[in-house]
């Protein structure tokens, strides 16, 4: 038998930032931002990597960029107004995950508080991305009960499906993916999060049916003839892989704080639901924060679907974890 380890360390954010005055600051470095109002997705997220809706709250590594922040306090409607704009470099050595062109990009955020309402207009455009509009709100209906929603579009889009008679089509269009969601909190300190998204560029129910028979007789060819480059083609067709590749889900999450009288004991229940083909993915855990920089984590996620199905055709049915982070 043999034996090997393998280590990788990667830089998450560090930069540095220059401030002139209260309103103006200047970073250079690699940043995380964040983009969006929603919890789960973020269509309006132009300049950060794709949020993991099974788990929206862990820490994403960001990318290199030069970007500046503008920020203005009014009286009247308009409480305060903040601009942000952002240079990102794609090169060989310099966020080659942003994108697979080299090229210089340019995107923006102009921050609004009106009406007692945020709203961000956003923009990416550049050598290396097709031009990416976005728009996104948030708004407390009551102290305890707050909406948001997001639209981005995507202009010439390019992305490959699998057609019903076994060919690979390019297709290119103008895309849009949408968000509407909610918070809400009980008396009892429980946190309601409800979120529907779709996803423009994402598959329809027969759509995805005809990739998975696409696998499925790429699969039978190798085993009767060794023949590996049907599921070579099928691998390298990323539009269907990710986290939501369909085009609508519904993302529900509970959580209440300091459960059963125990102080930082959180138990929150979290699934997401592919409203197309009815198949989810259901997520029980218990958190617990007791201890000074330690988070304890017991987790399971159970999939619900048949074949053909999204969630159903997971390579497992269920998984369960115990994680211990370490914070310092």
């Amino acid at each position: 038998s043999s034996y090997g380890s393998n280590t990788e360390i990667s830089l998450f954010q560090g930069y540095m930032a220059l401030k002139p005055s209260e309103s103006l600051t200047f970073y250079a470095g690699k940043r995380t931002l964040r983009w969006g109002k929603g919890y789960a997705w973020s269509p309006v997220a132009l300049v950060e990597r794709q949020k993991n809706p099974n788990e929206p709250d862990l820490a994403r590594e960001g990318y290199w960029m030069i970007t500046v922040d503008y920020t203005k306090s009014y009286t009247g409607i308009l409480k305060t107004l903040s601009l942000t704009p952002v240079i990102i470099p794609v090169s060989q050595s310099f966020n080659q995950s942003f994108s697979l062109k080299t090229g210089l990009n340019f995107a923006g955020k102009i921050y609004f508080l009106l009406w007692d309402t945020d709203i961000d207009l956003v923009l990416l455009t550049g050598e290396s991305q097709p031009l990416r509009l976005g728009f996104d709100f948030s708004r407390n209906v009551r102290s305890n009960w707050e909406i948001h929603g997001e639209i981005s579009c995507v202009q010439d889009l390019e992305w490959k499906k699998v057609l019903n008679n076994g060919n690979i089509q390019t297709e290119i269009s103008n895309v849009f993916r949408y968000l509407l969601g909610m918070r809400y909190l009980t008396e009892e300190e429980t946190t309601y999060i409800l979120e529907y998204y779709h996803n423009g560029a994402g598959f329809d129910k027969d759509e995805f049916s005809d990739f998975y028979s696409f696998v499925d007789i790429g699969y039978d060819r190798y085993l009767l003839f060794g023949d590996a480059g049907q599921i070579k083609q099928a691998a390298a067709l990323v539009s269907y892989q990710g986290f939501t590749p369909m085009t609508d889900y519904l993302f529900m999450r509970v959580m209440q704080k300091d459960a059963f009288g125990v102080l930082y004991m959180t138990p929150a229940l979290t699934a997401i639901i592919n409203i197309l083909d009815g198949s989810a993915s259901i997520v029980p855990e218990l958190t617990y924060k007791g201890i000074t920089n330690l988070e304890l984590r017991l987790k399971a996620a159970i999939l619900l679907g048949g074949k053909g199905n999204e969630f159903g055709e997971k390579p497992n049915r269920y998984r369960f974890e115990l994680r211990a982070r370490y914070y310092f």
